[in-house]
């Protein structure tokens, strides 16, 4: 076995092990959240309802990927209550775990990223983020990210956040102007090549 072969496995070691230890930090963080948050309802509580009925009546006008969302997670608990908890630690620590595999992805250290991304996690301004749906977004452009990260030609990364800005505009309708930002320059790329 030759000393490359070596390091690839050890960076491999090393990166599972940073992920498993920013999930776990995560876990940890998060555990205790029903304890002390209130439930509140207003626009979050009408999100999970949305999602409680996905397939019976939707409203499209309410974020309907962020529904869908909430329908995944009844599968886990149906209690609304515990619901509504599950998805404030799920999306507390969700965005913090994506930032690490999009920041090693690009090439930065994964202690580094590891570092940052627990602090996030930890941050208060995470905790108190409110609604979810914003950190759902975030989650979902950062996914984005990552999958672009696996497309050599920029173009084929361009179109690959774009279709994920276009996803996000589902459940933030701001989003969309970026779509279309992204679709323009796309179009000029291809009539320019």
């Amino acid at each position: 076995m030759n000393s490359t072969t070596t390091s690839s496995s050890t960076s491999k070691l090393m990166y599972l092990y940073l992920l498993i230890s920013i999930i776990a930090f995560g876990i940890i963080s998060v555990w205790r959240i029903p304890e002390f948050v209130d439930v509140l309802g207003w626009d979050e509580g009408l999100y999970m309802q949305n999602g409680l009925l996905f397939t019976t009546k939707l409203q499209k006008a309410w974020g309907p990927m962020y529904a869908a969302w909430y329908y995944f997670l009844h599968f886990f608990q149906s209690n609304p209550l515990y619901l509504y908890l599950l998805n404030f630690q799920v999306l507390t620590m969700l965005p913090g775990v994506l930032f690490f595999v999009y920041w090693t992805r690009i090439g930065i250290r994964p202690v580094i990223s590891a570092i940052i991304s627990m602090f996030y996690i930890a941050s208060i301004i995470n905790f108190h983020s409110w609604p979810k749906i914003s950190l759902y977004t975030t989650s979902i452009l950062i996914f984005t990210f990552i999958v672009s990260t696996y497309f050599k030609r920029k173009l084929d990364k361009v179109i690959i956040v774009a279709g994920g800005t276009l996803i996000a505009s589902y459940m933030r309708p701001e989003l969309y102007l970026a779509f279309v930002v992204l679709f323009l320059l796309i179009i000029g790329t291809i009539i320019t090549q």
